[in-house]
């Protein structure tokens, strides 16, 4: 599987047929998690602990990059 995170105004029907495209081409189930950017300060600030674990690992960027990610984040690992 492959877990996807996406931050931003995009809903997760906007995500819908882009996701059952990139199922078909690679063959893998993905599981997207959206969060709007005050729904991703929150989770963290509470020390969520899903969205701890996923900022503590390597990540791939789709789009965006590592930091855009720390501006709303902070310092994160790099992956």
């Amino acid at each position: 599987d492959i877990d996807l995170m996406a931050v931003g105004t995009v809903s997760p029907m906007e995500l819908a047929l882009p996701l059952r495209h990139a199922h078909e081409l690679l063959g893998r189930a993905i599981n997207p998690t959206v969060y709007t950017p005050t729904e991703f300060e929150k989770k963290q600030k509470a020390k969520d602990h899903f969205l701890t674990q996923v900022l503590d690992k390597p990540k791939l960027f789709v789009i965006g990059n590592q930091d855009e990610l720390g501006k709303i984040a902070g310092p994160v690992r790099h992956g």
